[in-house]
């Protein structure tokens, strides 16, 4: 699972032993940057955690604990990018053959550069998922890349199954996941954040475990969202409806 982010803290011991290769398309700034693709925000660190934390009876346990994790540093420690980084980083990750692509991170408007890498990487079967947005309440607001029909858009879910009041609602939304106070990584530690950035790794990782079982990009993205579990929400706010891993590898449902 490759996370196109701010980096991932390269010492964090929830996450150490899963990281596998990284790059760098923006240079990690400041005394925390072991590689170039460092975590000088906190952002990517807290959505790898939540994607493929370790089980190590300490911390948090991501959805997928035994996930390789790739840092994709395309944010910079502001948390800003560029549209020709993010389609770089989209390129790279497919011409490594890594499963998915994880982007908690979006626009109000497309790109055609983004679009074509998206396409590319979607044809070259990566796994496309990505954060739906943060501007609800709002009747057609899905952002750029998740209202790209090759993405998987992703919106956010309060504990008790409601839409996050925050989260992005519209045709483009394909499936739910929680997204309210979620608790996970950052360099040093550990913190509560809230948005559909945390929405997005959920299913991320998810997808992870399916296409290490042998599911195709398309095999895996049709096995999340059939079974979705319906939340009674319109399909604006929850897509297909609410991440259930467990039925979705074939465990029988979460509940």
């Amino acid at each position: 699972v490759a996370i196109l982010d701010t980096g991932i803290d390269s010492d964090h011991p929830d996450l150490a032993a899963n990281l596998g290769d990284g790059r760098a398309f923006v240079k990690c700034r400041g005394k925390n940057c072991n590689h170039p693709w460092d975590d000088d925000n906190d952002h990517g660190t807290h959505c790898a955690g939540i994607a493929g934390a370790l089980d190590n009876d300490r911390g948090v346990q991501g959805v997928a604990p035994e996930v390789t994790l790739h840092a994709v540093k395309v944010l910079d420690k502001r948390g800003s990018g560029s549209f020709s980084d993010i389609a770089a980083g989209l390129e790279y990750v497919a011409d490594q053959d890594w499963d998915v692509a994880s982007m908690s991170l979006g626009a109000s408007s497309g790109s055609r550069t983004i679009r074509d890498a998206c396409s590319y990487a979607n044809n070259n079967g990566v796994l496309l998922v990505a954060a739906a947005g943060n501007d609800g309440p709002c009747s057609d607001c899905v952002g750029y890349p998740a209202a790209y029909s090759e993405v998987v858009a992703v919106s956010s879910t309060d504990s008790d199954g409601a839409r996050s009041s925050f989260s992005s609602t519209g045709p483009g939304v394909e499936i739910a996941a929680p997204g309210g106070e979620i608790y996970s990584t950052v360099p040093g530690g550990y913190d509560t954040f809230s948005g559909t950035s945390m929405a997005c790794p959920h299913v991320s990782g998810a997808g992870g475990v399916l296409m290490a079982d042998g599911s195709s990009n398309t095999d895996a993205r049709s096995a999340l969202t059939s079974t979705a579990e319906d939340l009674g929400l319109s399909s604006n706010e929850q897509g297909n409806g609410l991440l259930d891993v467990a039925a979705a590898v074939g465990l029988g449902s979460s509940d």
